[in-house]
């Protein structure tokens, strides 16, 4: 049965925004933002509408939550993972990037649809699409002159961006699975050779 959900303390309030963010996650990326109601999203996280209220004043105000609080899910890891770090590869950077779109595909789905009618969702995925880009950059040997490094980071970045669009598009709620599909790895890092120029002097080392 729904609860008010009254602050009994930092935690409970905590978790039940948590709560309400997962929901809305769920429901934004299957059904939209416009095709989702407060009511909708209420129900879905046991709450009453005057709960959800309490902790979001209105869809308005938990959509951009949800962006803003959710966007770090996105962003390339500012560090690579122990496998990377004696090795790092371009593509294996990448794949980095791929990962996260695999484990947060939803959110994408929601972020790209927002970002048709939403100012503050496209400057989000801009910042996404440029920390890709850096941390592609950082892939990239200290020997490559920076305008060069620049341009090869620029051209992959591009390339991603096609395929996510195009990918989110396509696929819908199958994007996750078609993102980690070894054949499309394949193809991507395909693309990715063929549009970062002087591929062959891309360091093997540590990344910065």
């Amino acid at each position: 049965m729904p609860y008010l959900d009254r602050d009994t303390g930092p935690r409970r309030a905590a978790e039940t925004r948590e709560r309400i963010l997962d929901a809305a996650l769920e429901c934004f990326a299957a059904r939209g933002y416009e095709g989702t109601s407060m009511r909708q999203l209420a129900e879905s996280c046991g709450l009453t509408d005057a709960a959800l209220y309490y902790h979001f004043e209105s869809k308005a105000a938990l959509m951009r939550s949800l962006l803003s609080e959710r966007w770090g899910s996105i962003a390339a890891p500012e560090q690579p993972s122990a496998a990377l770090t004696q090795h790092a590869t371009l593509h294996q950077v990448v794949d980095l990037i791929l990962d996260r779109w695999c484990e947060h595909a939803a959110f994408l789905r929601v972020l790209a649809r927002e970002a048709h009618t939403s100012e503050f969702a496209r400057d989000l995925y801009a910042r996404a699409a440029d920390d890709w880009r850096d941390h592609i950059g950082r892939s990239m040997g200290a020997e490559i002159t920076a305008g060069l490094r620049d341009q090869a980071a620029l051209s992959v970045q591009l390339v991603l961006i096609g395929l996510l669009f195009t990918g989110l598009q396509e696929h819908g709620e199958r994007f996750a699975d078609v993102a980690a599909d070894p054949a499309f790895r394949e193809r991507v890092h395909a693309l990715v050779g063929t549009v970062a120029p002087a591929a062959g002097l891309f360091a093997t080392g540590t990344l910065a």
